[in-house]
């Protein structure tokens, strides 16, 4: 893969802002603060915004929704439904607002005390889904309501683990008909059913995990979709936390594998005055099968790092494909053990 041809990708148009972080209750608090988040990554170039109805029970959509004013027809608003929670009232927001502050530093204090499988595990533990046509019809005309918009730009169908049944798929492009949603879209946790996904008559999004320590839909899923033409939003690009971690001293950790070649990105990044981060974002934006690339953003500091990462072209030639190799000769090494 040519370094050459990868500068002309790294665009802001291809990253994606993800707002599941919106929906913490420390973010929720902070009002003024997260409208202007939202609003200088607009001024940055963000064209997409992903959310879902799920991420703080509602909460990451009323933000999104009040943050976009007068930009909204120029964004695309990406949001999923198929998780059942209780959306929050307005006193219970209230309170919340209140005690947000001092939750938000227990989470912190619960999240450097856990291995980063644990802090993953926990900030995506919903209840029970529904994808039957009555409960997303629903949840459909909650989310329009809640972002303040009369149009969803991509529908997507949260983290089904199972296809779904044919009365919803022809929900989705009823609701396509009637102009609630422009697009029918998956967001799926694994890549088990990928393939009969892109098979479905309408859909035009695929989201899926995706990034140097989970590159397997590159092989597979990445080919079929071009196939269909289907766009890709890869998720995941930091592995979840990991790039900021460190193998367990005693090789029991299940992503030890993994953070053994973060070990060897580190090394490589150094080589080459990088950071992990940069060789992420950069490999990503190096695969023409990502239409979108999304990053959970979680403050302004956190928004400029990562927009800089996304607009600093890749340097050295040939780092792309060194990162490859390495990509190859720890799943050589992993099959092995």
């Amino acid at each position: 893969m040519a370094d050459g041809r990868d500068s002309g990708d790294v665009q802001p148009r291809r990253f994606g802002f993800g707002c599941v972080k919106l929906g913490n209750m420390s973010h929720a608090a902070g009002g003024p603060a997260t409208k202007r988040l939202i609003r200088e990554a607009i001024h940055s170039g963000v064209k997409f915004f992903d959310t879902a109805d799920a991420y703080g029970a509602g909460t990451s959509e009323r933000i999104l929704g009040g943050a976009l004013g007068s930009d909204r027809s120029n964004v695309v608003v990406a949001t999923k439904g198929g998780y059942v929670f209780r959306d929050r009232s307005r006193l219970e927001r209230g309170a919340r607002r209140i005690v947000a502050p001092a939750l938000g530093r227990a989470r912190a204090i619960r999240s450097a005390r856990s291995s980063p499988a644990q802090v993953s595990t926990n900030r995506t533990a919903y209840a029970a889904q529904d994808f039957t046509p009555t409960y997303l019809r629903g949840a459909v005309d909650d989310s329009l309501r809640r972002l303040r918009t009369d149009y969803i730009d991509v529908y997507q169908l949260h983290g089904p683990s199972s296809m779904c049944p044919d009365e919803t798929l022809e929900l989705m492009a009823d609701l396509v008909r009637a102009g609630k949603i422009r697009e029918f879209g998956v967001g799926l946790e694994r890549l088990d059913n990928a393939d009969r996904w892109l098979n479905v008559k309408g859909l035009s999004r695929l989201q899926v995990p995706f990034g140097i320590l989970d590159p397997e839909a590159r092989d597979d899923v990445f080919p079929a979709a071009d196939r269909a033409g289907v766009h890709v939003i890869g998720r995941g690009v930091f592995g979840s936390g990991l790039f900021n971690a460190n193998p367990s001293p005693d090789g029991t950790d299940p992503n030890d594998a993994k953070l053994r070649l973060v070990q060897s990105l580190r090394v490589l990044a150094d080589s080459v005055g990088t950071t992990p981060h940069q060789l992420a974002v950069w490999w990503v934006l190096a695969q023409p099968s990502v239409a979108t690339m999304l990053v959970g953003i979680n403050s302004i500091d956190h928004l400029r790092s990562t927009m800089k990462y996304v607009i600093t072209p890749p340097s050295p030639s040939g780092l792309i494909d060194r990162v490859d190799e390495l990509i190859q000769l720890h799943a050589s090494r992993d099959s092995i053990e």
